[in-house]
């Protein structure tokens, strides 16, 4: 098993022996609450993602231990805070470090599809596309979703494969969690992460939310300020590659994909063009 918020210590190094490892202090409780274990308490090291909390010894914020089957029951859900501690651990390793498979963790609390929902559909084949046709239920200890796919009709999925099809530049508002309530510009998307720009005198990303969690779309938003807005960028392809635009509006075209509209002062027009057809310019 992998737990969140421990590393290996130095008395559990595999070189020593069962007994001593038995003998070992246990880790104080608050290793395991977010709100006393925070980062900054924690002291860092030299090397890459290493820190250490009294004589303990964390790596990527995960440890494994060992347990005996006997003593151990099955998860059927997890808290939304230990599923963010496993997500930040995995994001701490790095691209192409595989500290833990998704797909095996529980069905996590928070979590919401619903009749209509537009998903993407991860299986050993690649991605697909689909639509959630009834909520999650129960299929012997897991929990799956009726999903029409594409071209392959109506299927069960389970809800640990399905992400909700969420894009860039898409309006939402947060219908649970700590940001109940919250509404936002979907401003960045990194993997199962989403970047939220609530528009308040920011272009960034303020608040971060799973793209599972309970969210909902507004086709109109009023009264917000449009994250990028007069951002300088460069346009990479078409007609005016290598020119210089200036973001004045963003939204999503009929096809479903972000679409800037740029005022291009070298000739004086407006245009309009594919969000990643530009990369924000770079002032040295």
């Amino acid at each position: 098993m992998v737990i969140p918020r421990l590393g290996l210590t130095d008395e559990d190094s595999p070189s020593q022996s069962s007994l001593k490892r038995k003998l070992t202090t246990r880790p104080p409780p608050q290793l395991f609450d977010p709100s006393k274990c925070t980062r900054q308490i924690l002291v860092r090291h030299g090397e890459k993602h290493v820190y250490t909390f009294k004589s303990w010894k964390f790596r990527h914020g995960l440890q494994v231990k060992f347990y005996n089957p006997h003593s151990l029951t099955v998860a059927h859900e997890i808290h939304s805070s230990f599923f963010h501690l496993f997500m930040k651990a995995k994001e701490l390793a790095g691209e192409g470090v595989e500290v833990f498979e998704t797909s095996s963790m529980p069905w996590p609390s928070f979590w919401q599809f619903v009749p209509g929902d537009c998903v993407i559909i991860h299986s050993e084949d690649g991605q697909k596309l689909g639509t959630v046709l009834t909520s999650p239920q129960r299929i012997n200890q897991y929990l799956g979703c009726e999903v029409s796919i594409d071209n392959e009709g109506d299927h069960c999925i389970l809800v640990q494969h399905l992400e909700k099809n969420i894009i860039l530049g898409e309006f939402i508002e947060v219908l649970a969690g700590v940001h109940a309530g919250k509404k936002g510009f979907v401003a960045a998307k990194a993997e199962v992460l989403l970047g939220i720009c609530i528009g308040q005198r920011t272009n960034g990303v303020d608040f971060q939310v799973h793209v599972n969690s309970p969210l909902e779309r507004h086709q109109q938003h009023f009264n917000v300020e449009v994250p990028w807005k007069e951002v300088e960028v460069l346009v990479q392809s078409g007609h005016f590659v290598g020119r210089r635009g200036i973001v004045k509006n963003v939204r999503v075209n009929f096809r479903g994909s972000l679409c800037l509209s740029l005022w291009v002062p070298d000739y004086n027009c407006s245009v309009d063009i594919d969000h990643s057809a530009v990369v924000e310019r770079q002032w040295v």
